[in-house]
């Protein structure tokens, strides 16, 4: 979620079906934290394609080695599985994932919410590394760079080299 700047609904929601080729196929997402949660379009309707391949290639070469060929062929099978599942589809919850990112904090001593520390930290890491904006639009599937920007948040360095190149200037 973290590398691809994917809601956790979406994440949840990916199936070994929506991975072809080194690209992610981006079209759906859970609407609900249970195991029953309906699986639908994505919060904007828009697909997305990511090419994983290109910018997670060690998510690439996990997936090549943990996914079974056999499930390639199959119909919904998750992409992500969860391994403590007790379902017979082992699709994440949204309160395991939750705990396990609550873990993984803790463990590296930050306290940073699921959501705020996928996607948004994307954004923000993107735009500071000097991304174009659409580009970062483009990779988060929004219509409007509006929504694009409300993920941005301008880090005390980013003021500071704002100031010098004027200064300079």
């Amino acid at each position: 979620m973290v590398r691809l700047g994917v809601r956790p609904g979406t994440a949840r929601a990916l199936d070994v079906s929506d991975w072809r080729d080194g690209w992610l196929m981006i079209a759906k997402a859970a609407k609900g934290g249970n195991a029953n949660a309906e699986i639908r379009g994505t919060k904007t309707a828009r697909v997305c394609r990511l090419p994983i391949a290109e910018i997670a290639p060690d998510l690439e070469d996990w997936l090549q080695a943990h996914v079974r060929p056999a499930d390639l062929l199959r119909g919904r099978v998750p992409l992500f599985q969860n391994p403590a599942a007790h379902n017979d589809e082992k699709r994440w919850l949204h309160t395991a994932l939750d705990r396990n990112w609550a873990a993984a904090c803790k463990t590296v001593g930050v306290k940073v919410g699921l959501y705020e520390g996928t996607k948004h930290s994307l954004g923000t890491a993107l735009v500071s590394d000097g991304v174009d904006e659409r580009v970062v639009q483009k990779l988060f599937g929004h219509a409007d760079v509006r929504s694009t920007r409300r993920y941005v948040v301008l880090s005390d360095q980013g003021m500071i080299d704002a100031s010098k190149r004027r200064r300079d200037s």
